[in-house]
């Protein structure tokens, strides 16, 4: 651990210092819609307005035939790449304004714009329908939804969905200049697509997840059939909740105001790393330390 928590208190970061995931939050929620496939809630290829209650996913003539498959790799024609985040003084919306864009959410409504299946186009609007999901389907919150599927099982104690988040070691977000962003970070109640907060080491427990699901480990979170979806693009290099390189290695990246995050694994030979930094410059640094790390333990793999 390097670095400060806040450029103003000076304070170190500590291993048990959360950071914002932002859309590494992306995977976590994959796991979890995964362990609803697991206990046969779910079918990856089931249409996601047949699970859906109270609201709808609409706007192209074939929206009733985008599947969760399709939401999880980003190729359901959904719009809304990503989004802004709220400061902690402003009102924040509920899940039904985000996804109607109504106020006080600050981006557009989610809607299918193009035919579902035919492309690619990343989006966070179609994770954050996936959010929705969840919680109709466990009939939970959904940090509640995930914290019992995912985080307990996997001893993830420093982590949480909970936004604004329940923890007091929290890192401060920075901009590129070095100073602390306004009330030190944004929430973001999109949550599946990038209200996670976590630690590396946190993160690195989730990752490893996907690695012994691979390996059919006793007592892996997944079984391999399920797992080994996660991995398999369906787009270009998108798979679940991940992304997958031609040579094999998963990885995904992350970027919350104030807060980077990367992490890539070799599922073949079982290791990998987690980054993340609280600071707008943090993509530059990030990509340093992997380099450092990918020395030091001589992988030829990454």
């Amino acid at each position: 651990m390097l670095g400060v928590k806040s450029t103003v208190s000076g304070e170190a970061i500590a291993a048990t210092t959360r950071f914002q995931a932002a859309s590494l939050s992306k995977t976590i929620n994959a796991l979890c819609v995964l362990t609803l496939v697991r206990d046969g809630l779910l079918n990856l290829d089931d249409r996601v307005n047949d699970h859906l209650q109270g609201w709808q996913l609409r706007g192209h003539k074939d929206a009733s035939e985008v599947t969760i498959r399709m939401l999880l790799s980003h190729s359901g024609g959904v719009n809304v790449h990503g989004f802004e985040g709220y400061e902690r003084s402003k009102l924040l919306p509920d899940l039904p304004a985000v996804l109607d864009g109504t106020a006080p959410a600050n981006s557009p409504p989610v809607r299918v714009q193009w035919k579902p299946g035919t492309r690619f186009s990343y989006s966070g609007g179609g994770v954050t329908v996936l959010q929705k999901l969840v919680s109709d389907v466990a009939k939970l919150p959904y940090a509640a939804a995930l914290d019992r599927r995912v985080l307990k099982p996997l001893g993830m104690s420093n982590s949480s969905m909970h936004q604004p988040p329940d923890a007091a070691d929290l890192a401060s977000g920075h901009d590129a200049a070095g100073r602390t962003v306004v009330g030190d970070y944004h929430i973001y109640p999109e949550l599946a697509a990038a209200g996670f907060w976590t630690t590396p080491t946190d993160m690195a427990l989730a990752v490893c997840a996907i690695l012994q699901s691979l390996e059919n480990a006793p007592n892996a979170l997944l079984p391999r059939p399920i797992a080994a979806e996660m991995i398999k693009p369906v787009v270009k290099a998108a798979g679940l909740g991940t992304f997958v390189s031609k040579t094999g290695l998963i990885d995904h990246a992350g970027a919350n105001w104030g807060f980077r995050a990367i992490y890539t694994a070799n599922p073949a030979h079982r290791h990998g790393y987690v980054v993340m930094s609280n600071g707008e410059n943090g993509e530059e640094l990030n990509d340093q330390v992997a380099k450092l790390l990918v020395e030091a333990a001589r992988w030829h793999d990454f």
